[in-house]
């Protein structure tokens, strides 16, 4: 004769199949394969430079490849569509003055699995700042990180933050096609 099953061991072996089944959902969810191929896309965000003034605001496009790994190849261009501005009071006069800054970039990708994903990346970028007519390049390495929500199968909606160089960083949000 085998002993009572007491109250305490019944919920303890039903929480345990509540656990064991969430943790199935889990890893079958965790375990969806990452697109592979081609995607371009619509970017826009705004440019944070630590001065004083007001910041531009930045779109352009970007594209590029990623295997199913989640490993990937991507290309980014930005133009400030609204120009930022910088005050300034020197000794003998004070003003505003516009800017805008262009980047040019090339990036190592990886976004990791599932419908709500992570990204990095890592590259070289370039970029130009105009004031008012007088331009200045300066290249370098950049990076970033952010997340995405894929919408559907061809559609992705992600949101990063990008440091452009040690005193200009870029909050971006995307839409992302995939072919």
């Amino acid at each position: 004769m085998s002993p009572p099953i007491t109250r305490q061991k019944f919920l303890g072996a039903q929480m345990m199949k509540k656990a064991l089944a969430v943790a199935a959902m889990v890893c079958c969810s965790a375990t969806v394969q990452a697109a592979e191929g081609g995607y371009w896309g619509a970017v826009g965000g705004l440019m944070n430079v630590d001065i004083d003034g007001d910041n531009p605001f930045n779109v352009g496009v970007r594209g590029g490849y990623s295997w199913a790994s989640g490993w990937g190849v991507e290309g980014e261009v930005t133009t400030s569509a609204v120009k930022g501005t910088f005050d300034y009071d020197y000794y003998y006069s004070a003003g505003e003055v516009e800017y805008s800054l262009t980047t040019v970039a090339l990036y190592g990708t990886y976004r990791s699995q599932g419908d709500v994903y992570f990204k990095g990346k890592l590259g070289f970028l370039n970029e130009n700042v105009d004031v008012e007519g007088y331009g200045a390049d300066d290249s370098g390495l950049s990076l970033g990180v952010g997340a995405g929500f894929n919408l559907s199968e061809n559609l992705n909606l992600e949101t990063e933050y990008t440091i452009v160089e040690q005193d200009v960083g870029f909050f971006s949000g995307s839409l992302v096609f995939r072919f």
